[in-house]
């Protein structure tokens, strides 16, 4: 049930962990997506796009996997030994 239960994200005491960032394909959170811990140390994730919050992780869908391995295929090629 998305947003049941779920800590406000305005003045909440939460850790953060901002999507997008370095790790594997399976950490990264699609564009917009933030994962925070409740005062109870539970993972939830706030979509800033549509201004709510979910227990489920959010998966990037297949057309911003496609750009994410495109991008980072052709990089690896530019890259100097």
């Amino acid at each position: 049930m998305v947003g049941a239960n779920l800590p406000s994200h305005h003045g909440r005491e939460a850790s953060t962990n901002g999507g997008g960032g370095g790790g594997d394909s399976g950490d990264e959170l699609p564009d917009g997506w933030e994962e925070c811990q409740d005062t109870n140390g539970r993972t939830y994730f706030i979509n800033h796009n549509s201004r709510s919050t979910q227990w489920e992780r959010p998966q990037l869908n297949r057309y911003e996997l496609a750009e994410k391995f495109s991008v980072e295929y052709t990089a690896s090629f530019l890259l100097p030994n």
